[in-house]
C-alpha cells in the first residue's frame, strides 16, 4: 500500500450482517484501492456469525478501519444511517458486504462527483457468478446497473455509491425504516426532490459475489417491491390486496413470456415459481404485521387456493413437482408464522370468495406448449431450489 494515495475527504462505510462468507474477498479489494479513504468502518448490524471478528482482522493492512456494532440487527437503513452519523468527513462512499471493489472504483467515483458537481455518484455493479439458473436469473432481472454510458438524475443503487455527508443530512438521511431494500431509492428520490443532481457512471466497477437459489433470489426480488406496497397500503385492505395480486401476476406472467419466447428461454423456472411465491410472501406480510383478524384468516385460506392453483394448472406434473419443492420454504414460512396466532373459528364467505375470485383463473391461464414446457423443465433442472 505504500504507492496508494488517501483521498482524505472520503470515508468508506460497508453496512454489514452475517457477512463473514463474502467479507475477507471485500475488505482485501478495499485494501487494494489506489485511492484510499480516510477510514473504513465496517457497521456490524447485529451479526451473529464472524462478521465482526473478520472485520476486525483486516485492521492491521487496512489501518484506518474501525467497526462498529448494533447489538441486534436493526436493518440496512438504520446501518446506512450510523455509518452517516460516524462520518467524519465531506463525502461518504458505500458497498454492500458482498461487493468488491476494483482498484479504480474510489478515485473513479470521486473525480465524477467534482467534474459533475454532483451530491451523489454510482458506479456499475458487475455479477461474478453464472453457473445456476437462480443467478443469471438475478444477473438478469435484478441487475444493479444503468448501462454503459454515463447518466445524470437516475436513482443510485446502493451497493456502490459516494454521497456528499451534506446533501445526506439536508435531506433527513436514511430511513430506517426500510430493512432489507429500497433505502437506496428512497435516498436517491428525496436528493433529486430537493434539487440535487445524482450521476451514473460505468467507469467505476465493481464486483457482485452474491450465489442464489431459486428460493433466495425471489426472496430477494420480493423484498425490492415490498416497501412501495407497503407504502400504499395494500396490505390493509382486502380488495386492494386482490387486486395487487392481480397487477403483480400479470406483471410476472409477462416476463415469463417474454424468457419463453427467446431462443431456450433458460431463466423461465424461477419467474413460474414466483408467480406462486410473490402471493404466498404477501401472506406472510399480513399475518406479521396486520391485527385485523379478518385479513389474518386470509393466510390458511389463501395458500391452500395458491396450491390449488398450482395443481390444477395445465402443466406437466414433472413441473408441477419441481414449482411445489421451489415453494416449500415459502410455504413452511407461512405455515410457522399461522401457527403462531389465533385465527377466525367462523367461516368467512367474504374470503374465500375473493381469494377464488383472484387464484382460480390462474389455473387456465397457465397452459404452455409443449415446447414451452420443456424449456421450463429444462430450466428448472439448471436450478439450485
Amino acid at each position: 500500500m505504500g504507492n496508494m494515495k488517501s483521498l482524505e475527504a472520503v470515508t468508506l462505510a460497508i453496512p454489514s450482517f452475517n457477512a463473514a462468507t463474502y467479507l475477507p474477498r471485500v475488505l482485501e479489494s478495499v485494501g487494494q484501492l489506489t485511492m484510499q479513504p480516510k477510514s473504513v468502518l465496517v457497521i456490524d448490524d447485529g451479526s451473529t456469525d464472524d462478521t465482526a471478528k473478520i472485520a476486525t482482522s483486516f485492521s492491521t493492512t487496512i489501518k484506518s478501519l474501525k467497526v462498529i456494532s448494533h447489538k441486534i440487527n436493526q436493518g440496512l437503513g438504520a446501518a446506512r444511517q450510523t455509518a452517516l452519523k460516524s462520518c467524519e468527513s465531506p463525502w461518504l462512499a458505500m458497498i454492500d458486504s458482498d461487493v468488491c471493489v476494483e482498484s479504480e472504483w474510489l478515485g473513479r467515483l470521486f473525480e465524477v462527483a467534482q467534474t459533475s458537481k454532483a451530491a451523489g455518484v454510482g458506479g456499475d455493479l458487475l455479477e461474478s457468478e453464472a453457473q445456476t439458473v437462480a443467478d443469471r436469473w438475478r444477473a438478469r432481472m435484478m441487475a444493479q446497473t444503468h448501462g454503459g454510458a454515463e447518466k445524470a438524475g437516475v436513482p443510485l443503487f446502493g451497493c456502490n455509491t459516494l454521497h456528499s455527508v451534506a446533501a445526506l443530512n439536508a435531506v433527513g438521511g436514511f430511513n430506517s425504516r426500510y430493512i432489507r431494500a429500497y433505502e437506496d431509492i428512497d435516498i436517491s428520490e428525496r436528493l433529486m426532490k430537493a434539487g440535487h443532481k445524482l450521476v451514473y457512471t460505468p467507469t467505476a466497477r465493481c464486483l457482485h459475489l452474491r450465489k442464489d437459489t431459486v428460493t433466495s433470489v425471489l426472496r430477494a426480488a420480493y423484498s425490492w417491491r415490498l416497501p412501495r406496497y407497503e407504502d400504499s397500503g395494500v396490505y390493509d385492505d382486502l380488495k386492494t390486496l386482490m387486486g395487487k395480486w392481480i397487477a403483480t401476476f400479470k406483471e410476472d406472467f409477462r416476463e415469463l413470456k417474454m424468457l419463453l419466447a427467446e431462443s431456450n428461454g433458460e431463466l423461465s423456472f424461477p419467474c413460474l415459481v414466483q408467480l406462486f411465491a410473490n402471493p404466498i410472501q404477501d401472506l406472510s406480510v399480513v399475518v406479521t404485521r396486520n391485527q385485523s383478524m379478518r385479513l389474518r384468516g386470509l393466510a390458511g385460506i389463501g395458500s391452500a387456493l395458491i396450491l390449488l392453483a398450482l395443481k390444477q394448472s395445465l402443466i406437466p406434473d414433472e413441473l408441477k413437482a419441481a414449482v411445489g419443492s421451489a415453494l416449500k420454504p415459502f410455504i413452511d414460512t407461512l405455515t410457522g408464522q399461522i401457527q403462531k396466532i389465533a385465527l377466525p373459528n367462523e367461516d368467512n364467505p367474504e374470503l374465500t370468495r375473493l381469494v377464488t375470485a383472484t387464484v382460480t383463473p390462474w389455473s387456465t391461464i397457465l397452459a404452455f406448449s409443449p415446447a414451452d414446457n420443456e424449456r421450463m423443465m429444462a430450466s428448472a433442472k439448471g436450478s439450485v431450489i
